[in-house]
């Protein structure tokens, strides 16, 4: 049996190995493809000369926040209204623009190499201009009034986004830290004390930069799990949507990352069942850690 387990356990490694590998290789492919459309195929040319047109003829709605905050189940049950023009996966896999936070050692902890990740807001206007093209040429015809785009680490470029974007609307997620912490312990393999210096230093960015850009509404993964009802109106005002769509959207089922083997759930709580995998020790490192922002956000220490 213990041979059997190690021949499964080698097995789904190479698998998994393999699909990464693929994964890489289309979206280098993809990369390759953007840039002779951008340089050759006319679209420099093209906005260069109508920036200002195309970039303000749509809402753009920002989703970010730490991972693990329900950030993908917000994405899709806004796509799922049929009112919003969204990409399939993060939009900074579309762009290279913006380097993607996926660095190999660092899982889920982008905000241990953040200065690679930050664009600085004097930053040239070609790149706007290049962000555009490379994020509306994967969206589906025809465009919707408003566009979601998901990216969480754009929590590190709320400012510079917010100045090239002037219909810019973001939208930042929070979740309780103790199951944030688990979670990232648990999908991308961190120590505890990593998670939660990336949950509080994230957040804290979060509280900072939604100062400093024109619209921003903070919703809570609490509030979108036990009280869609209220977070539908407030979305629904913010963007300007229809509350009913967003309100039934809700009840409808997804496939979400606490579901490893792919089936659907309803959006509900997964917070106390996270929380419930971590030991005493754990909790108290987490507070330790990051006890001023869990303050800051309103999120007790659990009780066992």
């Amino acid at each position: 049996m213990r041979k059997e387990h190690v021949m499964t356990t080698l097995s789904s490694d190479w698998v998994a190995r393999f699909h990464r590998y693929k994964e890489k290789s289309a979206v280098l492919a993809a990369d390759a493809t953007r840039s002779i459309e951008w340089h050759i195929g006319g679209g420099k040319r093209y906005f260069n000369r109508y920036f200002d047109e195309l970039v303000s003829a749509h809402k753009w709605c920002f989703i970010v926040g730490c991972n693990n905050s329900g950030t993908s189940i917000l994405q899709r049950v806004l796509e799922n209204t049929g009112q919003v023009s969204t990409l399939p996966m993060e939009g900074q896999m579309y762009t290279r623009i913006f380097r993607r936070a996926r660095k190999r050692g660092h899982e889920r902890v982008w905000s241990e190499y953040l200065d690679d990740l930050v664009v600085r807001r004097d930053a040239s206007k070609e790149r706007a201009r290049r962000l555009l093209f490379d994020w509306m040429r994967d969206l589906q015809l025809p465009i919707a009034p408003v566009i979601v785009e998901k990216t969480p680490a754009n929590v590190a470029r709320m400012r510079w986004i917010d100045s090239n974007f002037p219909t810019a609307h973001f939208i930042g997620l929070v979740r309780d830290g103790y199951a944030v912490c688990e979670g990232i312990k648990r999908k991308g393999r961190q120590p505890i004390a990593h998670a939660a210096k990336h949950w509080a230093m994230v957040n804290e960015i979060m509280l900072e930069e939604s100062c400093h850009v024109r619209n921003y509404l903070r919703v809570s993964y609490e509030d979108i799990t036990d009280d869609p009802e209220q977070v539908s109106t407030r979305i629904a005002e913010f963007l300007n949507l229809d509350k009913r769509k967003i309100s039934e959207s809700f009840r409808h089922k997804y496939q979400i990352h606490n579901m490893a083997d792919g089936r659907e759930s309803a959006v509900v709580n997964y917070n106390s069942e996270s929380i419930k995998r971590l030991s005493q020790d754990e909790i108290n490192l987490v507070e330790k850690i990051a006890a001023e922002t869990l303050n800051k956000l309103g999120y007790a220490k659990p009780v066992r």
